[in-house]
């Protein structure tokens, strides 16, 4: 369902729950033994899972060994919920746990999905592992969508070269789940929760092209620059690039060599700087600007 859907779940043993289940922020000292087999250290700024026990769960991130589902498991308790993007990738950098729930939430997951993943699970659960399915039980609600987009009909034709017609495109975008409120040559758009992407009237022209077809496209030849082509090179840039050549045809090799090596190597060169330390560095031998 997470891969398909785009709604993270997650399933605990529910014999091994003491208590409610509830979201709340981290408590300092807490910490959580997690699915990776590892244990961290869990902040105030945290959104974790808890039950009377403490801490089961990072929220949107990845869940604990203490409630783990195993072969033994007979009744699970499924957790669907929506966690905010940014308390999330926080979560996750400063674990630096990389799962595909947190993947998912940091990206941005449509908030009113809860209960439709919910149902894809049980309905999943019951029809290839049997068993009863008890109430859902609701806590908080969905964040109200607010978003809109203005969108004016006259570009698509402006940035396509498409002539369609307002009312293909109406049908176009209703038959999409958008919202629309026509005022003249502007509409204003109220995308679907779960299009995150929609942001001004460049992306709703996308939109409509793809449904109209991208090989409906006209195939238009830029016109040609007045006075002629003019050469774009500096005397400088014309020189290295003969000198290439030459050295090429020679047999010579160009190396173009990472910007960042080992502090330590650089160091053979001369004095090194703290200004040129990398301060996130994609590798331990990667951590200083080339001098």
């Amino acid at each position: 369902i997470s891969l398909d859907r785009a709604r993270p779940l997650h399933a605990y043993d529910a014999a091994k729950l003491s208590g409610p289940v509830v979201a709340r922020l981290g408590r300092k000292g807490e910490k959580l033994a997690a699915l990776d087999g590892k244990t961290y250290d869990i902040s105030e700024e945290m959104c974790v899972i808890a039950d009377d026990s403490g801490a089961i769960g990072l929220g949107g991130v990845m869940g604990g060994e203490s409630t783990a589902v195993s072969d033994e498991t007979v009744d699970v308790f499924i957790e669907s919920a929506w966690f905010d993007p940014l308390r999330t990738a926080r979560t996750g950098r400063a674990t630096g746990i990389h799962s595909d729930a947190r993947y998912r939430f940091e990206r941005g997951v449509d908030p009113h999905s809860c209960m439709d993943g919910l149902n894809l699970a049980i309905a999943l659960i019951v029809e290839y592992g049997g068993g009863v399915v008890s109430k859902p039980n609701l806590a908080g609600e969905a964040p109200v969508n607010t978003k809109k987009v203005t969108f004016y009909p006259a570009d698509v034709e402006r940035l396509t070269g498409l002539s369609v017609k307002p009312a293909d495109m109406r049908r176009m975008l209703k038959d999409l789940e958008f919202g629309i409120e026509d005022a003249g040559d502007a509409w204003y758009l109220t995308p679907p929760t779960f299009r995150f992407d929609m942001e001004q009237s460049a992306d709703i022209v996308e939109e409509v092209a793809r449904l109209v077809g991208f090989d409906q496209l006209p195939t238009t030849s830029l016109p040609a620059p007045e006075g002629g082509v003019k050469a774009i090179t500096t005397p400088m840039q014309a020189r290295v690039r003969a000198a290439r050549r030459v050295m090429a045809s020679r047999g010579f090799l160009e190396a173009v060599s990472w910007s960042f090596m080992a502090k330590d190597d650089a160091a053979l060169f001369g004095k090194t700087s703290d200004a040129l330390v990398v301060a996130n560095p994609v590798a331990s031998d990667l951590d200083y600007m080339r001098p």
